[in-house]
């Protein structure tokens, strides 16, 4: 299993997802953050199951919630480029890889 690494921007998107869905209810945040720690582990387990975007980028999309997490498997990483909403402008993300 590869570890996840998390981009310093898909943090802030985490974080401010987080924050809007805590706004909304109680808990609702908390609920945000599990799911996308379940799909991180998802990933880290078997990164090839999710499907390609762009050749070299892979996604997944969260159950409950409207948002997809985009990432890049490295050599002995798994590196996280965005927790994007899935009606944000397309590819957005795209340039932040490290490589």
């Amino acid at each position: 299993m590869k570890a996840i690494i998390v981009h310093p921007e898909a943090k802030a998107e985490i974080k401010a997802a987080v924050a809007f869905y805590e706004a909304k209810r109680k808990g609702l945040g908390r609920e945000f953050r599990e799911e996308v720690a379940a799909a991180f582990a998802r990933i880290a387990q078997n990164p090839k199951v999710f499907l390609a975007v762009e050749t070299v980028y892979q996604r997944c999309h969260l159950d409950r919630f409207p948002y997809t997490i985009f990432f890049q498997e490295h050599e002995d990483v798994i590196e996280v480029l965005a927790v994007a909403h899935q009606r944000r402008q397309p590819g957005y993300w795209l340039g932040r890889s490290s490589n």
